[in-house]
C-alpha cells in the first residue's frame, strides 16, 4: 500500500500538493483491497453554527472531506484543517445548483478513494433533507453510512420566537409539511384535510412560494380566518426576519415585505408576536461582522459578537502555518544558559514558539533564565496556557510601545534578546534594541499566507455586503486585496464600515484606499468590539 497526502484550502476545493503543512495526519489510503471510506450525512442546524451536535462536530472536524450545501454557517467550514476538502455543492430552493444525482456520485467516489467524508446539510437531513434519495444511492454502491441528525428548522424558529411547538392545553399535534414537492409525481400535502384537524399546529417548509395557494387551500378546508401565523425568514442570522399575522392576511403582508427564502410558516394558537416584552436586546443585534483573522484565532472574537447579538462571518484573509528556522533556534540555544529577555508581540509566536520546544529538546525549564515581554491579551493568554507569565506588557499594545517599556525597564547593553516573530511585519523591534546595545537573536517560528476564497463565498459577500469588516492586523488587510482585488475591496470596505485594531492597521488600510471608520482605542479584542458596540448606540442616537 502507498499513502497520498494532499492539502486543500479552506476556500478553494481545487487540491494543491504540499509539505508539512499541517499537524494533521489525514490519508488518502489506497489498497490492493480497495478499502472504502464511510459517508457520514451530518445535520448542521440552521443559522447559528453552535447549533451542530457535538457528534456532528467531531466528525466534522476529523473527516478527510466534506461536500457542504448552502446555507451551511461559514464558521463550520473555515475552522476545518487545512487538508480537508471541500466540496461545496450548493443546493437551495430557486437557483440552478448541482444536481442531485451529481452530488450521490461525488460522495461514492469519495468513499472508494478511501476517504471518510461528511455530508454536511442544513438544519436536519431527516426533514425534508432529501436523505432518503442519498441514503439509497450510497446503499446500492455499497458504501458504509452514518446519519447523525441535526436541530430541525422549525425547532430553531419556534425558539427564535419564544413559541412552544406544542402545548397540552392547545396543541396535542404538530404537523410538519413541505410547501413544494421534489417533483411532479411527489404525493401533494391534504391541506383541506389537515384544515379539518383541530388543537394542533402547522409548520411549513419551503413554503414561501406557493403561501398563498397553501393559505386558500386552509381556508376553503374550514380552518378559521382569524388562526394565527408567523413566517420567519433567514432563521438564526443576523437577517432574520418575522412576520406576523392571521391565516387570512399573512401571504399579503409576506409579499408587501418582500420576505425571501428560506423561511418557515408556522400555523396555529402559539404564533403570535408575544415574545417582545420578553426579549433581551443585545447591542450588536441584527449586525453582520467580517472576520479576517485567521482560522486558528478567531473563535474568541466571533463568540464574543456572538454574544452581543452579531453575526460573525469568519472568513479568514490569511492562513498560519510552522515555520523551521533552524538558524534562529541554534542561536536561542546558545543562549538559554545566559538568558535575557524573550519579546512576543502576537499570539501565534506563543503558540508556536512554545509547541516547538520539545522538538528541540527543550522545555519549559529552558526558559528559567528568561524575562517575558508581551502585547496584547491575546499573547498574553496564549502563555497563560503554557503556564507562564509575562514579565513586562506596555501600556501601549504596539510595537513601538513595547520598545520604549523594554528600554525604560533596564540597561539592556549586552542583553540577549529573543525576538520571536512570523515572516511578514517590520524590523523595528529589531533596529531599536539593537541600537540600545542589546544582542537580538531574531527567531521566526511562523509564516503568514494569504487564503484564497472559492468564489461562491467571494461572490455572497460583494453582493451582501456586512455592516462591518474588521482588521487585527496589517497582514490581515492585504490579504483581502488579495483575495477579492483592489476595487471589490475598496468597494466592500465604502459598503461596509472598516473597523481596525489600532492605527497600524489603519494605515495599511488607508495605503490601499480602503476608508476607515473605526479605530479601536485599546489594540485588543475586546477593545475593538467595544467600538463597535459604540458605533452601534451613535447610530441609535442618531
Amino acid at each position: 500500500m502507498h499513502y497520498i497526502k494532499k492539502e486543500f484550502s479552506p476556500f478553494n476545493s481545487t487540491p494543491q500538493t504540499a509539505e508539512g503543512r499541517s499537524d494533521r495526519s489525514n490519508f488518502c489510503l489506497q489498497t490492493a483491497e480497495g478499502r472504502r471510506g464511510r459517508v457520514y450525512i451530518i445535520g448542521a442546524g440552521p443559522g447559528a453554527s453552535g447549533l451542530i451536535t457535538c457528534r456532528g462536530k467531531e466528525l466534522l472536524q476529523n473527516c478527510d472531506a466534506v461536500v457542504y450545501d448552502d446555507l451551511i454557517p461559514w464558521e463550520l467550514i473555515t475552522s476545518l484543517p487545512r487538508d480537508v476538502q471541500r466540496h461545496y455543492v450548493g443546493k437551495r430552493g430557486g437557483r440552478i445548483s448541482i444536481k442531485q444525482d451529481e452530488i450521490n456520485r461525488l460522495m461514492v467516489e469519495l468513499a472508494a478513494a478511501g476517504l471518510n467524508v461528511v455530508r454536511l446539510k442544513g438544519g436536519d437531513p431527516l426533514v425534508f433533507g432529501r436523505l432518503g434519495e442519498e441514503l439509497d444511492y450510497l446503499r446500492a454502491a455499497g458504501v458504509e453510512i452514518e446519519v447523525i441528525p441535526g436541530v430541525t428548522a422549525v425547532a430553531a424558529a419556534a425558539a427564535s420566537i419564544e413559541c412552544s411547538l406544542t402545548d397540552r392545553r392547545t396543541a396535542s399535534w404538530l404537523t410538519l409539511a413541505t410547501g413544494h414537492s421534489a417533483d411532479s409525481d411527489s404525493p401533494p400535502v391534504p391541506w383541506r384535510d389537515i384544515a379539518r384537524m383541530e388543537d394542533g399546529n402547522l409548520a411549513v417548509y419551503m413554503g414561501l412560494a406557493a403561501l398563498e395557494e397553501i393559505t386558500a387551500d386552509l381556508l376553503s378546508g374550514g380552518m378559521p380566518p382569524s388562526m394565527p401565523a408567523a413566517v420567519i425568514s433567514r432563521i438564526g442570522s443576523a437577517g432574520q426576519c418575522e412576520i406576523y399575522g392571521h391565516l387570512d392576511d399573512i401571504a399579503l403582508k409576506v409579499r408587501q415585505a418582500g420576505l425571501e427564502s428560506p423561511a418557515i410558516v408556522l400555523i396555529g394558537r402559539p404564533f403570535t408576536s408575544l415574545r417582545d416584552a420578553s426579549r433581551l436586546v443585545k447591542p450588536l443585534d441584527g449586525k453582520r461582522a467580517l472576520v479576517t483573522r485567521p482560522a486558528c484565532q478567531n473563535e474568541r472574537l466571533c463568540r464574543m459578537l456572538r454574544d452581543l447579538g452579531a453575526e460573525p462571518l469568519p472568513l479568514p484573509t490569511i492562513y498560519i502555518e510552522p515555520a523551521d528556522d533552524s538558524t534562529g533556534w541554534d542561536c536561542f540555544q546558545s543562549a538559554v544558559e545566559t538568558g535575557g529577555w524573550l519579546v512576543f508581540t502576537g499570539q501565534a509566536g506563543a503558540e508556536h514558539f512554545l509547541s516547538r520546544l520539545l522538538a528541540y529538546g527543550m522545555d519549559i525549564r529552558s526558559l528559567g533564565k528568561f524575562s517575558i515581554a508581551a502585547i496584547g491579551s491575546g499573547t498574553e493568554s496564549a502563555l497563560r496556557r503554557f503556564g507562564l507569565k509575562a514579565d513586562l506588557i506596555p501600556d501601549k499594545f504596539t510595537r513601538q510601545g513595547l520598545v520604549e517599556a523594554l528600554l525604560h525597564s533596564a540597561d539592556l547593553s549586552g542583553v540577549n534578546i529573543v525576538r520571536v516573530r512570523g515572516n511578514l511585519g517590520d524590523d523595528l523591534v529589531e533596529r531599536e534594541l539593537a541600537r540600545a546595545g542589546a544582542k537580538v537573536i531574531v527567531l521566526t517560528v511562523y509564516r503568514t499566507e494569504f487564503e484564497v476564497w472559492d468564489a461562491h463565498i467571494k461572490d455572497e459577500i460583494i453582493a451582501h455586503p456586512p455592516d462591518y469588516i474588521t482588521f487585527t492586523s496589517s497582514s490581515t488587510v492585504e490579504g483581502l486585496v488579495k483575495i477579492t482585488g483592489i476595487e471589490d475591496a475598496r468597494r466592500l470596505a465604502k459598503e461596509s464600515k472598516v473597523a481596525v485594531i489600532g492605527p497600524i492597521t489603519a494605515a495599511t488600510a488607508r495605503e490601499f484606499g480602503l476608508p476607515v471608520a473605526l479605530i479601536s482605542s485599546h489594540h485588543t479584542e475586546e477593545g475593538l468590539v467595544e467600538t463597535l458596540v459604540k458605533d452601534c448606540e451613535a447610530g441609535k442616537i442618531g
